[in-house]
């Protein structure tokens, strides 16, 4: 594997700075950010090999991709931590809404 392809919903302010602060690391594996042309999409990492992850996996993959987080892909999808990684994933998509008007983030799509 040597290419990941990110889909994230460039409608979710949130969704757009973190595609930001992934393109400011260092990558271990050469990580292309897209947005996904379905509103609401959820994060969707499809890599060079054709394997396809989404969701909590696709968010440990791309943490996977980055040299100083590697180790948390590594923590986080042991069977203790990956149910509480799924857990905050699925509550963070919950509201990533909220969290994007909060902090003020915005979006790049309308």
């Amino acid at each position: 594997m040597r290419r990941l392809t990110v889909y994230y919903d460039g409608r979710c302010g949130l969704c757009c700075a973190t595609r930001d602060w992934i393109d400011r690391q260092p990558q271990l594996i050469r990580i292309e950010c897209v947005p996904s042309k379905e509103p609401g999409a959820e994060l969707t990492v499809i890599a060079d090999t054709g394997e396809i992850w989404e969701g909590d996996g696709a968010w440990i993959v791309v943490l996977w991709a980055l040299r100083d987080y590697r180790h948390w892909a590594k923590r986080l999808s042991t069977p203790s931590m990956l149910p509480v990684a799924r857990g905050m994933f699925a509550k963070l998509s919950q509201y990533r809404g909220a969290v994007s008007c909060s902090l003020g983030l915005e979006p790049e799509l309308p």
